[in-house]
């Protein structure tokens, strides 16, 4: 069946590990709260304060543990790593509640069916997360020791490293800088790649 949300003070380290990372990379202070104009951070901040006091507020963050984990696992497996990965920043008409929650969805009889939570039956439905670039990339960096990165939607990647033409149909339609105009592409390079 479909699991149950319980809200509960913060205590799991890496969640706790995501927000102190973010805070100190982006002007956090010794008092725990971000700087002025910190975008996700503060927001993130905000709600690990909301939820560690156990006051009950309706906004809901989701936050990039699950890249912290692979960025982890990457730095300890391939220390000397290049990298290219592309993902949504934005996706459509998500119902789910929260800052950068996720498009749940099922399809039924060539149909989308979208649902106004996660906790649904597992296998039931296909769950998008929108990639938030400045966080990931704000923890890439942190993971890899000042790692080299950046992020560009598509088609400005394409554009650059793309080979012009040779997606245009006869029509000029060209389905890799047309289609998913709400993707972008991370590069990051490890320092000791980048110092040979």
């Amino acid at each position: 069946g479909a699991g149950v949300e319980v809200l509960r003070p913060v205590e799991d380290a890496l969640i706790l590990h995501v927000l102190e990372k973010a805070m100190k990379l982006h002007g956090g202070g010794d008092s725990g709260l971000p700087g002025p104009s910190v975008g996700w951070v503060g927001k993130m901040a905000l709600a690990a304060r909301w939820l560690s006091a156990k006051v009950r507020r309706e906004e809901v963050f989701w936050i990039p543990t699950g890249a912290l984990e692979a960025f982890r696992a990457l730095r300890a497996a391939l220390p000397r790593h290049s990298m290219i990965a592309a993902d949504f920043d934005a996706l459509p008409d998500v119902v789910v509640a929260g800052h950068g929650a996720p498009l749940v969805s099922t399809t039924q009889h060539g149909a989308n069916i979208d649902h106004a939570t996660y906790l649904v039956p597992p296998g039931e439905a296909d769950i998008f997360f929108p990639v938030n670039f400045d966080a990931i990339s704000a923890l890439y960096q942190d993971v890899s020791n000042g790692a080299r990165v950046e992020h560009m939607a598509s088609r400005s990647f394409i554009g650059e490293h793309g080979t012009p033409f040779a997606t245009r149909c006869r029509d000029g339609y060209d389905p890799m800088l047309d289609d998913f105009t709400n993707t972008r592409v991370f590069v990051g390079e490890a320092p000791n790649v980048m110092n040979e």
